[in-house]
C-alpha cells in the first residue's frame, strides 16, 4: 500500500464516527506493528484526541451556544459536525464557519429555533477577532478630499467589520446566558428586527446595534457602492436617512477603512 493510500485511509479513519472504527480496511491496518497493544486499540486512542481536539475549538468558539444547550449536548453535537465537517486548513481559529447551517438540519436541536442565529452571531464575533490588521479612516482624512469628488468615493468597511441581521433578541439571549439566567429572561415570541455592527477598532471587538437605515449604508458601502450612489439609494427608503449623523457616528466607531494604507 502506498504511502499516500496509508495517509489517506488515516485520515479518513479519524473523521468516521467511532462506532465504525472496527469497519477499518484490514490491509491498513497490517501496515503497523501491534507493539503488544492492538493497532485498531490505539488508532481508537488516536480517534479520541482529535474529535475531541476539534470539538473543542468548536466549543471554544460557540461558548454561547454551549450555554444554551448544555456540556453534554454540545459534545454530541460538534462530534456529529466533525464528521461531516472536517478541517480544511491548519489555523483551527477558523474552524466552524458551516456550524449554523448544521445546527439547522440537526435534528435534536429543532426545539431551538434561535439557536443557529446564535451560532451565526459567534462566527461572526470570531471572524472580527481575527481579522487582519488594517487601519481606520479617519476625519481629517475624508476632511481633504475635494468636495466635488466625494460622490464618486468608496467608503470601504474594515476588514473586522461584520453586519449581522436576526429576528431574534440576540444581544439579550447573549446577556441572560452570560447572567447564568439570573437577569430578564427574553421575550422569544415578540418580533424582532435586529441588525448590529460588529468590529475590532482596537484589541476587543465591540458591538453596535444600527437602524435599518444605517445597516443598509453600510451594506452598500461594504459592497463597495459609491458614496453618492449608497446615499441615494438610501433615501429612496428611508427619506429621514440623516446622512451627517451617521458619518460622523462611524467615524467615531472607526468603521471605514483608510484611503492612505495596506492592511498590515
Amino acid at each position: 500500500m502506498k504511502l499516500k493510500e496509508i495517509q489517506e485511509k488515516f485520515k479518513n479513519s479519524m473523521l468516521r464516527p467511532y462506532q465504525k472504527l472496527d469497519e477499518c480496511d484490514p490491509e491498513f491496518l497490517e501496515q503497523f506493528e501491534n507493539n503488544h497493544i492492538p493497532v485498531l486499540e490505539r488508532i481508537k486512542v488516536y480517534h479520541n484526541n482529535v474529535i475531541g481536539s476539534l470539538s473543542e475549538a468548536l466549543r471554544a468558539t460557540f461558548p454561547i451556544v454551549e450555554k444554551i444547550v448544555g456540556d453534554d449536548f454540545m459534545k454530541m453535537m460538534t462530534s456529529e459536525f466533525v464528521f461531516d465537517n472536517p478541517p480544511q486548513n491548519a489555523s483551527l481559529y477558523q474552524y466552524g464557519q458551516e456550524f449554523d447551517n448544521f445546527i439547522k438540519s440537526y435534528e435534536p436541536a429543532k426545539s431551538l429555533p434561535y439557536l443557529p442565529d446564535i451560532a451565526r452571531f459567534e462566527w461572526a464575533i470570531n471572524q472580527s477577532y481575527y481579522a487582519t490588521n488594517d487601519k481606520a479612516l479617519r476625519a481629517d482624512e475624508l476632511s481633504q478630499i475635494p468636495s466635488e469628488k466625494l460622490e464618486d468615493i468608496k467608503l470601504p468597511l474594515r476588514k473586522s467589520a461584520n453586519l449581522f441581521e436576526s429576528d431574534y433578541p440576540i444581544l439579550q439571549i447573549r446577556d441572560f446566558c452570560l447572567s447564568d439566567g439570573e437577569g430578564q429572561s427574553p421575550d422569544m415570541n415578540k418580533g424582532y428586527n435586529i441588525k448590529l455592527l460588529i468590529i475590532r477598532p482596537n484589541l476587543e471587538v465591540n458591538i453596535a446595534p444600527l437602524k435599518n437605515e444605517e445597516f443598509l449604508m453600510l451594506k452598500q458601502l461594504g459592497e463597495l457602492a459609491s458614496l453618492g450612489k449608497a446615499v441615494e439609494n438610501t433615501l429612496d427608503q428611508y427619506p429621514n436617512f440623516d446622512f451627517s449623523s451617521f458619518l460622523q457616528k462611524h467615524i467615531e466607531l472607526e468603521t471605514f477603512a483608510s484611503k492612505k494604507t495596506k492592511s498590515l
